[in-house]
């Protein structure tokens, strides 16, 4: 996004220990939006303490909107099937292709992001503040192949909505 001007992009940094995020920070220098935090110390947003909330019910309403990356990202794995339930899961579906759906998650501005093919690096941070939010994380699959890195499949959000997502995806 940076490379074509749109103003979403972003930097993403993580702090791994023993292998699992626990400190994560996400950069929208346009924007001049910051998540900063993680496991047990809590995540802030441009400074303030966030407190990611659940569903009002144990079903999305007609106003949650849900989230997911791009078509072609599917294709690479060969989980089309999987963008077609997501998409076919809730009428309010948004597809973005970028770090910031996953600051709309972390703020519950998206009830779950889900996103297919993700490196460590793409995710670690999202991982930690999400958490550190008191939402849901949920790995939904992997690909591991010798000499590549491991490829995630993931939701996050809000903890019913994250939960609903991956039963719809199973």
């Amino acid at each position: 996004n940076l490379v074509n001007q749109i103003p979403t992009f972003g930097t993403i940094l993580a702090l791994l220990y023993q292998g699992q995020p626990v400190l994560g920070w996400l950069d929208f220098p346009i924007l001049g939006d910051r998540f900063r935090g993680g496991v047990d110390c809590g995540t802030y947003y441009n400074g303030k303490q966030i407190q990611l909330g659940d569903l009002k019910s144990n079903e999305l309403s007609p106003t949650d909107v849900i989230a997911t990356n791009c078509p072609a990202t599917f294709q690479h794995s060969g989980n089309v099937e999987d963008l077609w339930k997501i998409l076919q899961f809730h009428p309010h579906s948004r597809i973005y292709y970028d770090v910031y759906a996953h600051g709309l998650a972390i703020r519950g501005a998206v009830a779950v992001m889900v996103e297919y093919n993700l490196k460590i690096w793409d995710l670690a941070a999202t991982k930690a503040l999400i958490k550190g939010a008191g939402g849901a994380y949920q790995e939904l699959g992997r690909i591991e192949a010798p000499g590549h890195p491991t490829l995630y499949h993931v939701a996050f959000g809000k903890k019913r909505a994250v939960e609903l997502m991956a039963n719809a995806i199973v």
